[in-house]
Order: structure tokens, then C-alpha cells, then sequence
């Protein structure tokens, strides 16, 4: 929440918005997600092969955020 009325002020009294961060601001989620599989695959017990593919889809969407979030970030205060 503070971070969403942040940039909402922001965007306010400077004029302009900031980019990258909807991308940045989806990397807790998919870590959420991640966890969430393991915690349910280990919880029933069962088969370990979804667990292990939705980790590898949360990683590269991971990794795929921060590779697009950052410099876009990053070129808002040149």
C-alpha cells in the first residue's frame, strides 16, 4: 500500500510518471507462487513434477522481470 500511495504522490507533485515498476512490483508475487507450490507439494505429498516446473516458470519470470524493471527504472533519473 505505501509504495502504491507513494508513486501516486509522486507522480502528483513532480508531473511525471515512473516506469519499470509494474514489472518490479510483480517479482513478490511470483515468489509467492513459487512457495506456494512447494508448500503444497510438500504438504500432500504427491508428485514433485509440477512442483518443479512452476519453480522453473517462476524463475524465468523472475529473472525476465529484473531484466526489463531495472534499467527502465533506472532511466527515469538520468
Amino acid at each position: 500500500m505505501a509504495i502504491i500511495l507513494f508513486l501516486t504522490f509522486y507522480n502528483l507533485f513532480s508531473g511525471r510518471l515512473i516506469t519499470g515498476i509494474p514489472t518490479l512490483m510483480l517479482i513478490p508475487a511470483i515468489v509467492g507462487l513459487g512457495v506456494m507450490s512447494v508448500w503444497r507439494s510438500r504438504q500432500s505429498g504427491r508428485g514433485r513434477g509440477g512442483m518443479w516446473g512452476i519453480l522453473a516458470v517462476c524463475a524465468v519470470a523472475v529473472i525476465l522481470c529484473l531484466y526489463v524493471g531495472i534499467p527502465d527504472l533506472l532511466n527515469n533519473f538520468r
